[in-house]
């Protein structure tokens, strides 16, 4: 399930001993690949609590809370950035009781799409060994020449091989 801070908490409790994960929507990202970090906390417990395991779901959300095309560009074209991203990454799902990471980045340029391949595989070399689980969100596709910047960027097959799972995002 995804939870966004705004729901209820009485219909997160009635809802969380049925979930496995609880994706808690989301850390955002800047260019130098540090983090923006949500007030998680009290989500993160209340899914321990009930025996759901906390999934981090990483966006390409700026600080405006708008999905960035630039600074996502930036961030997989830049080596020590995305180095820096991981290894924040690492460290919050080991800070945090984090069990999976959800990757969710949209709105990537075309051109962006093998370094965001590479990227969501090497989050997975750094998180899988310590025991995380990788994702990935993906906007459902009909075919692979569909075209829109939702859709063009995402390689089902590489982001399928780089991550331990995909999860299509139905309501697209």
């Amino acid at each position: 399930g995804v939870l966004y801070k705004f729901v209820e908490r009485d219909v997160m409790r009635r809802t969380l001993p049925y979930l496995t994960y609880l994706a808690i929507f989301s850390y955002g990202i800047k260019a130098d690949g540090s983090l923006i970090v949500p007030d998680d906390n009290e989500l993160i417990q209340l899914a321990l609590e009930y025996g759901a395991k906390p999934m981090l779901v990483l966006t390409s959300l700026g600080e405006d809370g708008r999905f960035s095309t630039e600074t996502v560009s930036r961030l997989l074209n830049d080596p020590v950035a995305s180095d820096n991203l991981i290894s924040n990454l690492v460290e919050t799902c080991e800070a945090k009781d984090y069990a999976a990471l959800n990757s969710d980045f949209e709105y990537i340029p075309p051109e962006d799409a093998a370094a965001y391949a590479a990227f969501v595989r090497d989050v997975r070399a750094r998180l899988e060994p310590p025991g995380y689980t990788v994702l990935v969100a993906l906007a459902p596709k009909t075919s692979a020449e569909q075209r829109g910047l939702l859709y063009e960027a995402h390689d089902y097959r590489a982001m399928g091989e780089a991550a331990n799972n995909v999860l299509l995002m139905t309501y697209e």
